[in-house]
Order: C-alpha cells, then sequence, then structure tokens
C-alpha cells in the first residue's frame, strides 16, 4: 500500500465552542483562510451547520462566489460529484466559484472516548483509498475536510431492499481496508476501557443526571461484557478493518455539483464517513451494530432486520460485480448468528459510550435516556440471540443458562 498524502498540520490552531456562534465562525473563517489560502472576508463566506451527530460539531463554509482566493494559474479541476482533492484543490475554482470546505471540531472530551491520534492515521489512508472526504488539514481539535456533494441515506432508505445489497457490498469492500493500526481486535477492551472510565464519573448532587447515574449497577454491566464476550469469542469472527458505526447518516450517495437536494439520484455512488470509531475488530461488530441502526433516530428496535433482508445483506457482502453469492440454509444461520450475538456487544457499547458522553459533552441530548434505551434492547434480545449463537457456535447449557437468568431479570 503507498504511504498516502499527508494534509497540513496546524497543531496549535484550537477553536473553542465555549463562545457565541459568530466568534466561533469567525474562528472557522479564520484557520480555512490560513489553510486553504482563501483571501475573504467575513461578509463573503456562508456558514451552515450540518452536523447531524451527538458527538462533533460540523460547518459547511461557503466562499460567495465572488471571493478571492491565492492566485493560481492552473486551470480548474473539471467537475466531479465530489469538491476539492488536496490543500492546493481546495483553493480553485469550481464553476467561477471557490469550492466549500467542512471544518470538523470535536465535541469536548471526546478525546477520552476517541483516539484522535489513531483516527487520523485511519481518515488519511482511507481517504486515499477512495472512502469518505480527503483531509486537507488538521488543528488540534478538529480538521478541515473535502466537501462532498451528497445527499445522506435515510434510515427508511438504509434498511429498504433497492440500498442493502450496495450497502452490503461497499461494507464488504471497506472490510478488506488494511490501515497501519494496531490488529488486536478493539470492541471489548474498548468497552472495558469506557467502563472503567464510567465508574469514576461525578455529577453534582443537582444535575438532573445523577439520579440515573447513581442508579446504575457496574457490576451486573461487567458481567453482561463477560457473558457476550464468550458467546462473541465462539462466533470466530475474522478480525477486519471495522468501521463500527454505519448508520445512516454515515453512509452519503454522492451527486453532481448543482443537484437538487429534494430529488437526489439515488443511484449516484455510495460513500461512508466519519472513521472516528474505526479499528480492527471482529467483522461481526460492524454487522451486529449496522443492523441495530436500521432503528433510526426514533430507536425503533423492531425494525431489526428479519431473516430474509439480513439473507439479502449476506448474499451481496459475499457477492462479486457479476451478482450475488449463493448462500446455504447452514452457513447463512451461522452468518446471521454472528451478527446477532454482536448486536447484543453493540447495544453494550453504545449504552456505555452514552454515560461518559452525559458527563462530558456539551451537546443538548439525552445520553443517559439513550444509555437506557440501549440496555432495555439488550435484555429484550439477549435470551433470544445468546440462544441462537449457542445453537450455531456452541456452548449451548452455559449460553442459554446465562441468557434465561438475564431474562429473568430484565423481567
Amino acid at each position: 500500500m503507498s504511504e498516502p498524502q499527508k494534509p497540513r498540520s496546524l497543531r496549535r490552531v484550537k477553536i473553542s465552542l465555549k463562545q457565541e456562534e459568530e466568534a466561533v465562525q469567525r474562528a472557522i473563517l479564520s484557520l480555512c483562510n490560513k489553510a486553504l489560502g482563501w483571501h475573504i472576508s467575513f461578509e463573503e463566506a456562508e456558514f451552515e451547520k450540518i452536523s447531524g451527530g451527538i458527538s462533533n460539531i460540523l460547518v459547511k463554509v461557503t466562499p460567495k462566489p465572488k471571493a478571492a482566493a491565492d492566485d493560481d494559474p492552473s486551470p480548474p479541476p473539471p467537475e466531479a460529484r465530489c469538491g476539492c482533492l488536496g490543500a492546493r484543490g481546495a483553493r480553485r475554482r469550481v464553476g467561477g466559484a471557490l469550492e466549500p470546505a467542512v471544518v470538523k471540531v470535536f465535541g469536548d472530551k471526546t478525546e477520552l472516548l476517541v483516539d484522535r491520534r489513531a483516527e487520523a492515521k485511519a481518515v488519511v489512508a482511507l481517504g486515499a483509498q477512495g472512502f469518505g472526504p480527503r483531509v486537507l488539514t488538521l488543528f488540534a481539535n478538529g480538521r478541515i475536510e473535502q466537501f462532498l456533494h451528497c445527499a445522506t441515506l435515510t434510515p427508511q432508505q438504509m434498511c429498504d431492499p433497492r440500498f442493502i445489497p450496495r450497502i452490503a457490498a461497499l461494507l464488504a469492500r471497506f472490510h478488506s481496508v488494511q490501515a497501519r493500526l494496531p490488529r488486536r481486535p478493539s470492541t471489548f477492551p474498548t468497552i472495558r476501557r469506557w467502563l472503567r472510565m464510567a465508574r469514576r464519573l461525578k455529577f453534582a448532587s443537582d444535575d438532573p443526571k445523577a439520579a440515573a447515574y447513581a442508579a446504575l449497577d457496574f457490576g451486573a454491566i461487567s458481567a453482561e461484557v463477560d457473558a457476550v464476550e464468550a458467546a462473541c469469542a465462539r462466533a470466530a469472527s475474522p478480525v477486519v478493518f471495522g468501521h463500527n458505526d454505519l448508520l445512516s447518516g454515515n453512509i452519503l450517495i454522492l451527486q453532481r455539483p448543482g443537484f437538487d437536494p429534494a430529488a437526489p439520484d439515488l443511484d449516484g455512488p455510495l460513500t461512508v464517513i466519519d472513521f472516528e470509531y474505526g479499528a480492527y475488530t471482529h467483522r461481526g461488530f460492524d454487522f451486529g451494530n449496522h443492523f441495530n441502526e436500521y432503528a433510526g433516530f426514533e430507536c425503533d428496535y423492531t425494525r431489526y432486520p428479519d431473516r430474509e433482508k439480513q439473507a439479502l445483506f449476506f448474499s451481496h457482502y459475499f457477492g462479486s460485480p457479476s451478482g450475488p453469492a449463493p448462500l446455504d440454509a447452514p452457513r447463512l444461520e451461522r452468518l446471521c448468528a454472528e451478527a446477532d450475538v454482536f448486536a447484543l456487544a453493540s447495544h453494550i457499547y453504545w449504552g456505555v459510550w452514552a454515560v461518559v458522553q452525559a458527563r462530558y459533552s456539551p451537546i443538548d441530548f439525552d445520553y443517559m435516556g439513550y444509555h437506557k434505551l440501549r440496555f432495555d434492547e439488550y435484555h429484550r434480545r439477549k435470551a433470544e440471540f445468546m440462544a441462537r449463537a449457542a445453537a450455531a457456535f456452541g456452548g449451548g447449557g452455559e449460553a442459554a443458562a446465562a441468557a434465561a437468568a438475564g431474562q429473568a431479570a430484565a423481567a
């Protein structure tokens, strides 16, 4: 694998979100002027908050058509489905105007949950291999990215049979990525690290979240982690570079510049974004986590895919450009059981993550409520998914007993 081009680094630049919106925008524009060679005033830029996430802030910065850039004698690049292709390309004009850029500012204290150095390596490598936007500049608490002309997939589209085969093929290609990061499976070590952090949190007595936090039984959560890890180990799921957060908002349909957002081309190429949780892990975690995300923003877990939709997904994950792969019934059942048992791990992963976020994130979101939603669904599904894994991979007596005990406790 060739060495990807390194983006510019401005490690001493930090953007504080603890100030008025206009001050944040001015700081972002100053950064873009310095990093991308723009020479535009505040009045010559438009700002649009485009983040739909619950961890970070994303701002699209668009120079108005008459805004000036550094003199660049080279001709502009041809129109493409995406914007600039590097820090130099970011200064060029497409269709007579400077291309927009996206500034991502990490949420406060998210470095406690995310290894930002590993993430920086991953996003640069993945961008060079055709996934997501190219990174133009890294700064102390964020980065500037290439703007992609795109439509974001909705949760309803993500679980639509029209899109399932394309997403499955995209994930298979993603799993072939070779990243220069530790290859030890990360899911359960990460859960345990977050759990240690969660145990040590302190909330002010008048904080509305304090009562919910005090009610948490970390010993019981730790026991659930042990039980699910043992069940997942029996699945012998291959280790791949995983996205680990493949929800609908992280899947984009690339479009041509100037497309109508109300009527996007749904047949455009798909790509994925947001690799901050990307790491080597078991393939099954990406399967189960993705299937959990069929629930959408409403966390409607009745949308978890049935065997027919899972079969459609797996036949295209293992397929080729010439068509889907034929899967016999025993193999399909093992794949579905692999996804299901790792779906339990996904609920624990994000449930524990939410507790830490509840303490540190400045974003207005009910993290403790989200923790409860994830663990409620975990307990609702545990007996079914553990029994299915035991039937597919062995360990029936112990796993079934643990599943039954968990179901009784939840009731």
